[in-house]
C-alpha cells in the first residue's frame, strides 16, 4: 500500500513520540487541521499502521518496518534532488580581477 507524505510524517511524529501519543499532542506537532488529521489517523487505521486506544495513538510493528525502509526515507527526507548541479556543469570559480568569455556558440 502506498503511503502518502501526510501519512509518513503522522507515523513520524509518532514513532519519535516513543511509539505512543495522543490526537492533541500529534496535531500540534504536524500542524494541520484537525479534520484532516482525523482522517490521516483513519486511513492509517485502516491500513494497519496505527491502532486507537482509549486516548492515545499507537504505533504498530507494521509501520516501525516501514518507517526503516528506504521508501520512506525518500519520503520524508527534506533533500531537494532537484537544486542537485551536476558535476558536469560545474566548473573552477572565477575570482575577482580574472576576465570571463563567455561561450557565445553554447546560446546559438
Amino acid at each position: 500500500m502506498e503511503i502518502k507524505k501526510d501519512e509518513a510524517n503522522i507515523l513520524k511524529i509518532i514513532y519519535v513520540g516513543y511509539g505512543k501519543l495522543d490526537i492533541f499532542t500529534i496535531f500540534k506537532r504536524a500542524k494541520i487541521p484537525l479534520s484532516k488529521l482525523n482522517t490521516l489517523v483513519k486511513k492509517l487505521e485502516t491500513k494497519d499502521y496505527v491502532y486507537i486506544d482509549e486516548y492515545s495513538i499507537n504505533i504498530t510493528k507494521k509501520a516501525i518496518e516501514w518507517i526503516n525502509t528506504r521508501e520512506a526515507k525518500e519520503i520524508l527526507s527534506n533533500d531537494k534532488n532537484w537544486k542537485m548541479i551536476p558535476n558536469d556543469f560545474l566548473s573552477n570559480k572565477i575570482k575577482i580581477n580574472d576576465f570571463y568569455i563567455p561561450n557565445y556558440n553554447a546560446f546559438k
